[in-house]
């Protein structure tokens, strides 16, 4: 028999004088079967059971993310399916992206996929995951390498679309006179964000968008786009001068006076007057941010503002923290109570890299 005691390692008899240290199954149990003379530590008992219960949690997160049936019904692909099978996978009257009422979301809050106790682990300088737990833990929870996090990366990605407003609601039901508008904060190249989300995003070829990007280096790919505005501006909470830094792709940001050497002087545009001047209510409107750690100021702007706010129905951030980062000084924990408050103000939230 195996067994389970305490949740702890123990060594139980049997029948024919050898004994079984188990750990919750008969897997981890026949690790350690031994003779009545043979001696092992516990602690190493411990530390084999643990690292194959590592072993398993991870075996058994990756396929609930990846395998299309997370809760037996909306993983990785189940709702586009759908989608693709029916039209719509909830009535189109459930999906109320029209309203600026808080609680529009309410009536489908279980279609969301919730949002992760745990940052995707990853040292941008040193190019792996893990980074936090040590060489041997690293080894054991996350075997590989960047592998490891570009996999993690693109499964919350994968899931965001495919528990987006849009896979419930299909774009091409919005009311006659409505638009449907991405708004790209921090676009960079084209090829980027903005074709991630034509590609990836239901309907997001027939979205007219706004790309927000302060480097204008990047300003001519945008030229030959159709449907396209390019906007070289960095977002902010009010209208008027602000200096930019090109330092590097990570440490690129934006202060209102000048503060390093190199800092370019760019237009500063504020997000809600933005919002109020070029979107109605009954417009279906994703907005992307990856604005490097100013998205804290703008986020208590706009929760600040909650009606304006919800002129935005869905919304990705890429939140900095010093986890994935390495940028302080905010923590991944602020960026999930960031995502809720969100979400409890009526915007459908999900986290962009």
């Amino acid at each position: 028999m195996f067994s389970f005691h305490d949740g702890n390692p123990a060594i139980f008899p049997r029948h024919d004088g050898t004994r079984v240290a188990t750990i919750g199954g008969a897997w981890t149990g026949l690790l350690f079967r031994r003779r009545p003379n043979t001696r092992m530590k516990t602690s190493i008992e411990v530390a084999i059971a643990f690292a194959f219960l590592i072993w398993m949690a991870r075996l058994l997160s990756s396929s609930y993310y990846r395998s299309g049936t997370a809760g037996q019904s909306f993983g990785d692909g189940w709702v586009s399916d759908q989608l693709g099978k029916q039209g719509a996978v909830v009535d189109p009257t459930q999906v109320p992206w029209e309203s600026l009422q808080a609680n529009r979301f309410e009536n489908i809050s279980h279609y969301h996929h919730g949002f992760w106790p745990f940052p995707v682990y990853w040292d941008r300088a040193n190019d792996r995951t893990g980074w936090h737990l040590g060489p041997w833990m690293r080894a054991t929870a996350y075997p590989g390498t960047a592998h490891d996090h570009r996999d993690g990366r693109a499964s919350r990605l994968n899931i965001a679309m495919d528990r987006s407003l849009g896979a419930l609601r299909h774009p091409r039901t919005i009311q006659t006179g409505a638009r449907r508008i991405y708004i790209d904060l921090g676009a960079r190249e084209p090829s980027g964000s903005v074709e991630s989300f034509r590609r990836g995003y239901p309907g997001g070829a027939d979205f007219s968008v706004f790309a927000f990007e302060a480097d204008k280096t990047f300003a001519p790919m945008y030229k030959q786009l159709k449907n396209v505005t390019f906007i070289q501006a960095a977002i902010s909470t009010f209208d008027g001068d602000c200096f930019f830094s090109q330092a590097s792709d990570r440490a690129s940001s934006m202060t209102k006076e000048r503060r390093r050497k190199g800092d370019v002087g760019i237009h500063c545009v504020d997000l809600l007057k933005f919002l109020q001047h070029h979107v109605k209510p009954q417009d279906l409107v994703v907005l992307k941010m990856d604005i490097e750690r100013a998205e804290f100021d703008i986020v208590s702007e706009l929760l600040a503002y909650p009606a304006a706010a919800r002129l935005i129905d869905e919304m990705m951030i890429e939140c900095h923290h010093k986890e994935t980062y390495e940028q302080g000084p905010h923590e991944y924990k602020e960026c999930v109570d960031m995502f809720r408050r969100l979400q409890a103000a009526g915007i459908w939230m999900h986290e962009w890299f």
